[in-house]
């Protein structure tokens, strides 16, 4: 007599995860005057613009200036954020890699947290930086900040009010396709390209233990994560912190490689 079938609800859930990624935000940045320029030349004043980040007069590099450089409170957020991170790490069963953006606030950050886990004894593999990663491709959150005056047609158009409008309107995000930009539903769906890619090295060679990825990312990242699964237009606007962490644990199926359970949650919450 053959045995029922078994339902994916109805598998006995293995005891470790085969892969974990902890999508990390950056930490506190500061910009250099670079910025300002940037944004002049889309017409704003930097001085009154109001989505303006903290800008500082500095030695920083161009690209530091652009894409923001860590500040002391920022390092102290991530340094707190990685000791709690080492404490959710099995030294015996998991092997630690990371995975990081391209921006130099990504950049700087992994730095931090990777020096912070090997003091707490843990052995790190140094990944790769991946362009999938980042808020917003192209120059930065100012080519958002582009896009957004231009579509709304306004001097200091609200931002926060855009994210709105993006979520609810598909002719928004359509607009903003048929012009080259980005929307959320394309940040979402090439954050997720890079869980794909994770769990697909994963199903190819069992290395006998869970693989932890700590993916140093954008805000913009981890909320399409927390949500995903969720229409567009069912979302809610959330607003990620900080060296805050978005964590997926994804378990397969040991007989077929197939997926067998994927929980996504806020360790720290």
């Amino acid at each position: 007599m053959e045995s029922p079938e078994r339902t994916i609800e109805s598998r006995e859930r293995p005891p470790r995860a085969d892969l974990i990624v902890d999508f990390i935000r950056h930490g506190k940045t500061v910009y250099g005057e670079a910025l300002k320029g940037k944004i002049r030349e889309l017409g704003q004043d930097p001085d009154k613009f109001k989505q303006m980040p903290k800008v500082e007069e500095s030695g920083q590099d161009q690209r530091e200036q652009l894409e923001g450089k860590i500040t002391a409170e920022g390092e102290i957020e991530l340094l707190e954020s990685a000791r709690k991170l080492a404490g959710m790490i099995d030294k015996e069963n998991e092997v630690v890699g990371i995975m990081i953006g391209t921006r130099t606030r990504h950049i700087q950050s992994a730095k931090i947290i990777e020096q912070e886990l090997i003091a707490q004894g843990i052995e790190v593999v140094r990944t790769k930086e991946h362009e999938d990663l980042v808020d917003v491709k192209g120059g930065g959150w100012y080519t958002f900040v582009d896009y957004v005056l231009k579509h709304q047609g306004k001097s200091d158009a609200d931002l926060e009010q855009f994210w709105w409008e993006m979520y609810r309107d598909k002719e928004t995000r359509k607009d903003m396709s048929s012009k080259g930009y980005e929307h959320l539903g394309d940040i979402a769906i090439r954050t997720e390209k890079v869980v794909e890619l994770l769990r697909r090295f994963v199903r190819r060679f069992n290395i006998g233990k869970t693989l932890r990825i700590i993916s140093v990312a954008s805000d913009i990242n981890l909320e399409q994560i927390q949500q995903k699964g969720v229409p567009l237009e069912n979302r809610d606007q959330i607003w990620v912190k900080n060296a805050d962490v978005v964590e997926i644990k994804i378990w397969n199926n040991k007989d077929d490689g197939s997926l067998l359970k994927e929980e996504i949650v806020k360790p720290f919450e």
